[in-house]
């Protein structure tokens, strides 16, 4: 994963990270509702989403208290230097 954001992410609060988590328990519920109708690699999905909706917002905490570019404009700046900085010698 590649610690970028955009500033429309809205994930700086935990108020804000919390929506992101409810999004994601919103739609395992609504599968999980009928998970027995669901073919095997839906079913793991909806245990991808149970996890995500778990840990959604430690991930997104620590995007957000990594130095990184905030903008569009940021990140494509000088070429994506930022940005190759973070991935390292190979990227």
């Amino acid at each position: 994963m590649i610690p970028v954001s955009l500033t429309d992410a809205h994930f700086s609060t935990p108020e804000e990270r919390l929506g992101h988590a409810r999004h994601w328990r919103a739609r395992h519920e609504s599968l999980k509702a009928n998970w027995e109708l669901l073919g095997n690699k839906d079913q793991q999905l909806l245990k991808d989403m149970n996890r995500w909706s778990q840990d959604i917002g430690d991930m997104l905490a620590f995007i957000n208290d990594t130095l990184i570019p905030r903008s569009f404009d940021a990140i494509c700046q000088d070429d994506f230097h930022a940005l190759r900085e973070m991935l390292g010698p190979s990227g």
